[in-house]
């Protein structure tokens, strides 16, 4: 599959739109790019990190493995954002996977040809370092949600992402497909299915939200805002 980045219509919201189109040309150059199937894994927990992941189209989750089998999605990737950015630049090896929740398409990068771009423009080094200091800072905000939110709280954060990321306007209000399946939703908000869809049915009643299928209609996002924040 070919990619042409200075044309792709979601530079803005990547990382690379600071760059030279000489160093996105170069990115390119030895890149690979594949598309993986939902629920295909891009890699998994404890592989050899070797080298840098963008993803390009689609969605993917980084899932950390719990006791019991069990699994917690750490992070949600959209197009534009980069996949195990701190070891995949310093070698080991990856903490999580990264699975595709949609049909999804990713850009490789070899450790090896990515660090001839940064000794090409320094200047990129220090581009991936505040990225990936800012992954890391959302990341442990996720884990201290976890710990100091409740549920409700959990779940209404996890929902005005899901607006402010990917929800459109129409006249019933904002309205995007539902990203995950309540199975994954519970997954992510650190709880059980059963009480995702108790927590589900009561933003339902309250009129908060409206849910058909996997569409999620914000009927009250101000509301949303309200119990994501409460104390």
């Amino acid at each position: 599959m070919y990619l042409k980045c200075t044309s792709c219509r979601i530079l803005h919201h990547c990382l690379w739109d600071s760059l030279s189109r000489t160093l996105l040309e170069g990115l390119l150059e030895h890149s690979l790019v594949s598309t993986y199937e939902p629920k295909e894994f891009i890699f998994h927990e404890r592989d050899e990190a070797y080298g840098l992941y963008v993803l390009c189209q689609g969605l993917v989750k980084l899932i950390k493995s719990a006791q019991n089998n069990k699994q917690m999605i750490v992070a949600l990737v959209h197009p534009g954002q980069l996949l195990g950015v701190t070891f995949a630049l310093n070698g080991g090896l990856f903490p999580m996977s990264a699975q595709a929740v949609d049909l999804s398409t990713v850009l490789f990068l070899h450790r090896k040809h990515f660090d001839d771009l940064l000794q090409r423009d320094p200047s990129l080094s220090l581009l991936l370092l505040s990225y990936s200091n800012e992954q890391l800072g959302q990341t442990l905000n996720t884990l201290i949600d976890l710990v100091a939110l409740n549920v409700e709280q959990r779940l209404a954060g996890a929902l005005l992402q899901f607006a402010e990321s990917a929800a459109n306007h129409t006249n019933s209000g904002l309205v995007c497909r539902l990203p995950l399946r309540r199975a994954e939703l519970a997954d992510y908000i650190g709880t059980t299915p059963e009480t995702t869809m108790r927590v589900l049915g009561k933003l339902k009643r309250e009129n908060v939200i409206k849910i058909e299928r996997r569409m999620i209609t914000f009927l009250d996002i101000q509301r949303l805002r309200e119990l994501a924040h409460s104390a």
